[in-house]
């Protein structure tokens, strides 16, 4: 059957609804995403448009803190983090924006080429490996974000930015930048790095400085020319090629400077710039504090108007400060120094000073024994200042520690081992209380240790990162403060809008250590200064407790040499150090200049003579022949003589034998051995140091006494006789009595019988 031409009619039709069907959904698919993406970067440019920067959170030194000290009187003390941009030398510039954002000078605060080429990278890596922030970005980054790695972040950043430039010039975006970054060794924008690692200022910085400063930033730590100086070399010669380049230096000026030295500052003692300011320590570890306890950026603090109450003593701050730039105080002039004061009774740091502009970490050699081993061991009735030890040569596994210039001194006490710091008896009281007491200890009093710690030199107070000043005076603190420790705190209290903001009372000390093992510690160290290795605080009025301690290098220089000290109201501790060596040790210039510290607080108000003693001590009479026999720690009786006496402070809660030794006489038969020998007679006998002996021979002649001696005088051990005697026996009285007490005596006969005429 033929089709109509009706049917083709309305199949073409159909087509052609089912073309235009077709052109509109082609026309949706199309246009929907390009709508959607244009509503997306509208809505974004909408919200990105009022992203906009913070000028509090920015340092251009709009506002900043006021700082007052202990007595309320205001202190002169400028912002050291923010820098002019005029103030920025071209080398400078050129460094960073070589290294850096490369594109500065041209993109609008953020990089579309740098962030492709990120992009590529990360993918290709599987992670966020690469980073594509410029330098305005990183200002950002520094004074507004966290520092997480999400997309949100990232595009608010970008955002914030974008505006930045939109307020700011590039130069006053780098100045910013300059300020704010971190150049490691506890300095905060380049004004302080310049300080800190060159002695200069800003303006002064010669180009090789300028590409030292700039390679510092990625890693602080590796590329620091304090502690990794080749590494830092190698970085700023990095620097230098870029430089070259990206065409800011030529050839010449390239080879000229690559092959300079560094010229940091490392083992120069400073005395001018940053260090001029006797306040600065002491400032900058406020800061800190502030803004740890009120979790605000250094940044947020600088430009705000805080009323910071320190708890600075002007008067002895300006005066440490004094003796810390004599040089007389030193052996040398490349040894470097720290002082410190702390207010005991208030928990108070009164006075800081340092010629190194941040807070150093260093070895506290000998120092740290009696915070790591004595105190823990005698807390935990392992041992007591009267407990005999042998002073020897010991060996833990490799470990075998000498005493200072190999003498031993035998038959000791925990007393003496701390007066005389020996290395052998500390390594010996550590082995009682194991290394995880010492080091729950030493966190316990605010020092960190690492796991390559936990052996047997920590006994001699070797650690890994070692221990700041301030660590130091807050543990010794302890020991004034009833075993209560607290961080001492530099700041009293803060004030915005007339509002206390914070006040230094906040946090409760801890009881780390029991009463009675402060007042035992307290009388060793008062000890120590009386006739040991800090005799010279013996010259003070008053009493105060001392150890010092000295860290040796490979090489027998020392490195490190401590005085810690403290009395019922002040701790004060000196660090005297030199990374190229020194002669100094602990009880040396250390010590005099911890001496001249107490002089200037005798000088500003009145110290107690003597130290308190807590109700949960006792002191008791030992009887040293009887511990020494017993090996353990027993208290005279009435009848032990005085030369046998010593007083010692012990706790109240510990249980000790009685002496017996000189309520009768311990001799017996045994102890006499006779003998003949053709004409002679032997009698051998074992004596003892407090006994006394009356021999008497019974012959033909009678009763005669032939020998009277005293054992610890006389060291007669062997009588030898010639009876008078023939096929008799002849006899010995040998009459035993306590040198001191002679009523109490015990005699034993000994006979031999004589077959022939002995003359």
């Amino acid at each position: 059957m033929k089709k109509s031409k009706t049917s083709k009619i309305l199949t073409s039709e159909e087509k052609k609804r089912k073309k235009r069907k077709l052109a509109i959904v082609l026309s949706s698919v199309i246009l929907t995403p390009i709508v959607c993406v244009s509503v997306a970067i509208g809505a974004f440019a909408i919200w990105a448009s009022n992203q906009k920067p913070n000028a509090d959170l920015l340092p251009t030194a709009t506002a900043s803190p006021t700082f007052f000290d202990i007595n309320g009187n205001e202190l002169e003390y400028a912002d050291d983090n923010y820098i002019n941009p005029s103030d920025v030398p071209a080398a400078l510039k050129n460094a960073f924006v070589a290294l850096e954002d490369k594109r500065f000078y041209s993109h609008k605060g953020y990089d579309p080429v740098r962030m492709a080429g990120a992009l590529l990278s990360n993918i290709k890596a599987g992670s966020l490996k690469e980073g594509a922030s410029t330098i305005t970005q990183q200002l950002v980054k520094n004074t507004h974000l966290s520092h997480e790695k999400t997309v949100s972040r990232k595009l608010k950043e970008i955002a914030i930015a974008s505006n930045l430039e939109r307020e700011y010039s590039k130069d006053e975006i780098l100045a910013m930048y300059l300020s704010v970054i971190y150049f490691g060794n506890g300095a905060y924008g380049v004004k302080q790095a310049a300080r800190l690692y060159f002695d200069k200022n800003v303006t002064e910085l010669d180009l090789s400085e300028c590409a030292t400063l700039a390679g510092i930033v990625k890693n602080p730590k590796k590329y620091s020319p304090f502690s990794n100086e080749t590494d830092c070399i190698s970085r700023r010669n990095l620097v230098l090629t870029v430089m070259k380049n990206e065409g800011y230096i030529d050839e010449q000026t390239y080879s000229n400077t690559i092959s300079s030295p560094l010229n940091s500052t490392k083992h120069e003692r400073k005395n001018g710039n940053l260090n001029s300011q006797i306040y600065y320590l002491y400032i900058k570890n406020a800061i800190d504090e502030v803004c740890e306890k009120l979790d605000m950026t250094k940044y947020e603090l600088s430009n705000s108007d805080l009323e910071i109450h320190l708890n600075l003593d002007a008067n002895l701050q300006r005066q440490i400060a004094a003796s810390g730039q004599d040089k007389s105080m030193y052996s040398t002039d490349s040894v470097n120094g720290a002082i410190i004061a702390i207010d005991n009774k208030n928990h108070a740091v009164s006075a800081y000073w340092s010629n190194l502009p941040y807070n150093v970490k260093r070895q506290p050699g000998s120092s740290l024994k009696p915070l790591a081993v004595y105190a823990p061991a005698i807390d935990r009735n392992e041992v007591t200042l009267a407990t005999p030890i042998t002073d020897e040569k010991v060996a833990y596994g490799d470990f075998s520690p000498s005493n200072f210039g190999g003498i031993y001194y035998g038959d000791t006490t925990i007393r003496q081992a701390i007066k005389k710091s020996m290395n052998s008896i500390s390594v010996k009281t550590l082995s009682y209380i194991g290394v995880d007491a010492a080091v729950g200890t030493l966190a316990n009093l605010g020092i960190q240790t690492e796991d390559a710690d936990k052996n047997y030199a920590l006994s001699l107070g070797a650690l890994t990162n070692g221990v700041a000043v301030k660590e130091i005076a807050d543990a010794y603190a302890t020991f004034a403060n009833d075993g209560y420790f607290k961080k001492a705190d530099f700041v009293r209290y803060v004030v915005k809008n007339d509002r206390k903001l914070l006040s230094s009372d906040e946090n409760l000390p801890k009881k780390v250590f029991k009463s009675s093992t402060c007042d035992q510690i307290n009388s060793a160290l008062s000890d120590t200064v009386q006739d040991g290795t800090a005799i010279a605080l013996s010259a003070l009025d008053f009493e105060v407790c001392a150890k010092t301690g000295t860290a040796q290098r490979a090489d027998k220089m020392n490195s490190d040499a401590w005085c810690a000290s403290y009395n019922n109201d002040y701790t004060v501790v000196v660090w005297h150090g030199s990374d190229s060596g020194m002669d100094e040790k602990g009880g040396g210039f250390a010590t005099r200049q911890c001496q001249k510290t107490w002089r200037y607080i005798e000088n500003k108000q009145p110290i107690a003579k003597k130290l308190t003693t807590s109700e949960f001590s006792v002191v008791l009479d030992v009887d040293l022949y009887a511990t020494k026999q017993n090996k353990s720690v027993t208290i005279a009786s009435e009848s032990t003589p005085l030369e046998y006496r010593k007083s010692e402070i012990f706790s109240i809660d510990n249980q000790y034998r009685m002496s017996s030794c000189f309520d009768s006489v311990d001799f017996n038969e045994s102890d006499v051995d006779i003998a003949k020998n053709g004409k002679e007679i032997t009698l051998t006998l074992n004596t003892k140091e407090i006994y006394s002996y009356r021999i008497y021979r019974i012959d033909a002649l009678g009763r005669e006494q032939i020998l009277v001696f005293d054992a610890k005088t006389a060291e007669i051990t062997s009588i030898s006789d010639k009876p008078l005697a023939f096929d008799s026996i002849v006899k010995y009285e040998i009459v035993c009595f306590i040198t001191s007490n002679p009523q109490i005596c015990r005699t034993i006969e000994k006979e031999v019988y004589v077959d022939g005429y002995l003359t």
